[in-house]
């Protein structure tokens, strides 16, 4: 298991229903100021291949191409998911072209699932748009994904409903048990 400085998987996700939702899957590996990350982009793939099989639409971005303005074009009012692997800091994720604020995202029609280093210290108790955080402090990676990911991604494939509390208990249990209770996920609000 390898400590991460700052992964970030920023996944903003409301209550799905058997419709299909929008979706956005962000991913950024390189860093022109920061440690590369090695699994942030296969983490954006992977989930966005999920989503894509259960029917969902869904738009992917990048690498350098995850700019803010190419982040904001691709959320609309109709984007129930958003998800982000990169770097964070408390309160925003690090995007290609620099700190990208949760409270863009306020006033989003979404709920937020953020792996990430730092970013669920950021979070309030109540708000507008919920959000689960793979950590307050550091998050982990291991077998090819962050934790936080890899739960997510056992989750969805076991056919788990997309409901933030309930993929907060499972996510929040498998990833306490294998740190040992090192990594905590957060589910709070912007």
């Amino acid at each position: 298991m390898k400590i991460t400085t700052h992964i970030a998987t920023f996944i903003a996700a409301a209550t799905l229903t058997a419709n299909a939702g929008n979706v956005v899957c962000v991913g950024i590996n390189e860093y022109a100021e920061r440690t590369n990350l090695e699994h942030a982009e296969n983490d954006a793939r992977t989930v966005a291949g999920i989503f894509e099989t259960q029917g969902h639409t869904v738009t992917t971005i990048l690498g350098a191409d995850a700019t803010r303005d190419a982040i904001r074009a691709a959320i609309t009012a109709d984007t129930d998911i958003i998800y982000f692997a990169g770097h964070g800091i408390s309160g925003s994720l690090i995007v290609a072209d620099g700190e990208f604020e949760l409270s863009y995202l306020a006033d989003s029609n979404a709920t937020l699932l953020i792996d990430a280093c730092f970013i669920g210290s950021g979070l309030k108790l109540k708000g507008n748009v919920k959000v689960l955080a793979a950590a307050k402090r550091r998050a982990f990676e291991a077998n090819g994904h962050g934790l936080f990911t890899k739960h997510l991604i056992d989750w969805l494939n076991k056919g788990g409903e997309f409901v933030a509390d309930e993929i907060s208990s499972y996510v929040a249990a498998k990833v306490r048990k294998e740190t040992g209770g090192w990594q905590k996920t957060v589910l709070g609000y912007i």
